[in-house]
């Protein structure tokens, strides 16, 4: 053998010997923490996903595969295939239908929303009205006011600059008065403050009506999801998971 190739041979047994040894060294570590706190990773595939309905995970891990799909009501006369509203609990199982999604039904393009973020649309909320009193003064006569998305475009059609003699011409800035197809209430600026063409009016935007008073404050620490309308009313509180309900297929 040539003597020059020695050496790098050495060297690779040498680095192979450290690379088994840096793999075993991460085994042992997987192991050691699955076991007494749970790895981050096989904790999640371990643990029913909301996402999927009553799928557990812990079988994508352990070598199943699955087909998953959303079920649909039967079609009878040309009419079904809706979506179908279901309670899950926390180990993925259906305990419960709430109903279908109906064109003629309350649940009729509605939206699922958990409570987390309901609750920080109300917090958000909250915290522009403090704003602006904070900067403006709590004088009752200028508030910021709560529009539905409705009244707010029509709203926009007839805004005048304070101290003008034309109606409606106010004109704002598109891009920062345009609002999301599923918003269902706003937030403005007073009318009494418009005093250039382009005085930002629109402070915040919501999918929840926060125009109904029953509506503006948090939901209670127990409620887990909820079901808004289009319009954005909350049609069903429960504290465990709504999902459309799933199903799969094992192969």
């Amino acid at each position: 053998m040539n003597p020059v190739t020695r050496p790098k041979i050495a060297q690779l047994k040498k680095a192979r010997s450290k690379i088994a040894s840096l793999l075993m060294t991460l085994t042992l570590l997987l192991v050691v923490t699955s076991q007494s706190h749970g790895f981050f990773l096989l904790q999640y595939l371990t643990q029913p996903d909301p996402q999927w309905g009553f799928i557990n995970n812990v079988n994508l891990y352990k070598g199943h595969m699955y087909a998953r799909g959303l079920y649909r009501t039967p079609l009878v006369n040309g009419k079904g295939g809706y979506l179908v509203y279901v309670v899950y609990n926390d180990k993925g199982e259906e305990i419960e239908e709430i109903g279908a999604l109906e064109e003629d039904s309350p649940y009729a393009n509605s939206i699922i929303m958990n409570a987390a973020d309901y609750n920080h649309y109300i917090n958000e909320y909250e915290v522009l009205r403090q704003n602006f009193e904070d900067f403006y003064g709590d004088d009752p006569a200028v508030q910021p006011e709560l529009l539905t998305q409705q009244a707010y475009q029509d709203r926009l059609l007839e805004l005048t600059v304070v101290g003008s003699d034309t109606p409606g011409d106010w004109q704002g800035d598109d891009a920062t008065h345009k609002i999301s197809p599923f918003t269902a209430s706003v937030l403005v600026l007073p009318e009494a403050m418009l005093y250039t063409a382009k005085t930002q009016y629109l402070l915040g935007a919501f999918p929840i009506d926060l125009t109904l008073s029953a509506q503006n404050t948090e939901l209670d620490g127990e409620t887990q999801s909820i079901i808004l309308s289009a319009d954005g009313k909350v049609l069903y509180k429960s504290k465990e998971r709504i999902a459309h309900r799933s199903i799969f297929y094992e192969d």
